[in-house]
């Protein structure tokens, strides 16, 4: 019998950059990781808006503990 180690694998979110905004979808099973990002939820679009690259920043660093 083979025993095989299997790495849980990390969630992929790709940030797009359309003019000078950052923009990205996905959906948090975690609340407290959505309240955090919560204050860059544009809730019309359904998706995630960081308008400088300080707050792409501090998004990407929290999304890095996913």
């Amino acid at each position: 019998m083979s025993l095989f180690d299997v790495a849980e694998k990390r969630p992929r979110i790709n940030i797009f950059k359309l003019g000078s905004t950052y923009y990205f979808k996905h959906f948090f099973d975690d609340p407290e990781m959505f309240r955090e990002l919560e204050p860059y939820y544009d809730k019309p679009g359904y998706r995630f808006r960081m308008a400088t690259i300080e707050e792409r920043n501090k998004v990407m660093k929290l999304l890095e503990n996913l």
